[in-house]
């Protein structure tokens, strides 16, 4: 290769779909044989854990980008952390496409893009009216009253193992080993606490559902069907539960979904909702978008778990005290189209 380029300057590009407070630094580069080595600083969000770093050129002064370069080692791909003095090396010749590289306006950009979570699937869940709550049910569940909700996604399913580690950094789940069951035994200021990293790597407001969007969801949101339990009136067909779970969780939506496409809304675990808890709220309920009591003691649970057929139940009600954590009790995530 003849003279392989004149280094003029680097762009640092962050990709537009991802809120990441980072910032790319003290960018240089210099030729070492028939590589280029290209250096950089990464600082940002002490909360993120790992990047992807991906390094792209332009042969035209920026006109036209190539990439990202595969014939790359160093400092560059997935679970790159912050730090200072990082640097990727580029074997020009055996990149793909290439040839040769010369000229005098060449430039880099590097981008950087956290890198290991999963996305999260969500079902829209169309706005209406349905009547929440039972007449069968225990007190908490009455009076069965009108409830008009505004549009929102919800989960498809249970937040996993898997998804709960990638962006915590821990595994907290008594059933270790089963990255697709849904996580569990974290307390409720843990899941807010993955909800907030949770949105700032996704540039999504989540959150968990209230119950009355749960309940709703559940039921299969204007397609309300009035099952017993969500989907069917036959556990079986739906749900992990005491007779059938061998008292453990299972792998996530292996079990018939709702209309909506959701899945393990009854049983495998309890659900969190966002509600503090009051037992006689649906007497003086909003009518629109309610969101629970003002403060209280616990927060809801919804769906009944691997322990126990009688709590599955749709319409159901518990709750538990925001410290408490246990191998049963996990959470499937929320967000408005306004958010």
């Amino acid at each position: 290769m003849k003279k392989l380029l004149k280094l003029l300057f680097y762009i640092l590009s962050i990709s537009c779909n991802f809120v990441v407070a980072q910032s790319i630094s003290n960018i240089t580069a210099s030729q070492s044989g028939k590589s280029i080595v290209v250096s950089y600083n990464l600082t940002g969000n002490e909360e993120i854990k790992a990047y992807e770093i991906k390094l792209y050129v332009s042969p035209d002064g920026g006109s036209t980008w190539q990439g990202p370069l595969t014939s790359v080692s160093g400092d560059v791909g997935k679970n790159q952390v912050g730090g200072y003095d990082k640097s990727i090396t580029w074997e020009v010749l055996t990149e793909p496409g290439f040839k040769q590289l010369k000229g005098d306006n060449i430039q880099f950009k590097i981008k950087a893009l956290y890198s290991n979570v999963d996305e999260i699937e969500m079902v829209w869940a169309e706005g209406g009216s349905f009547m929440m709550g039972s007449k069968e049910g225990e007190e908490d569940e009455k009076p069965v009253h009108k409830v008009i909700l505004n549009g929102f996604y919800i989960g498809k399913y249970e937040v996993t193992q898997e998804q709960w580690e990638q962006v915590m950094g821990y595994q907290p789940s008594k059933n270790k080993g089963c990255k697709k069951c849904p996580v569990e035994n974290v307390d409720w200021y843990e899941v807010q606490q993955f909800i907030r990293k949770l949105s700032l790597l996704k540039n999504k407001k989540f959150r968990l559902p209230t119950e009355a969007e749960w309940e709703f969801a559940a039921k299969g949101g204007n397609e309300n069907s009035n099952f017993k339990y969500t989907g069917s009136d036959s556990i079986n067909e739906v749900a992990w539960y005491d007779s059938n779970s061998n008292f453990v969780t299972h792998p996530i939506g292996t079990k018939k979904a709702n209309v909506l496409g959701l899945y393990d809304m009854t049983g495998n675990v309890w659900e969190r909702c966002s509600d503090w808890y009051d037992k006689n709220y649906y007497k003086y309920s909003p009518k629109s978008n309610p969101e629970g009591g003002l403060s209280g003691d616990s927060r809801v649970l919804r769906g009944g778990s691997f322990n126990c057929e009688y709590n599955c139940r749709v319409t159901l009600r518990s709750i538990i005290g925001p410290n408490y954590r246990d191998g049963f009790i996990g959470f499937r995530l929320a967000y408005s189209m306004d958010e």
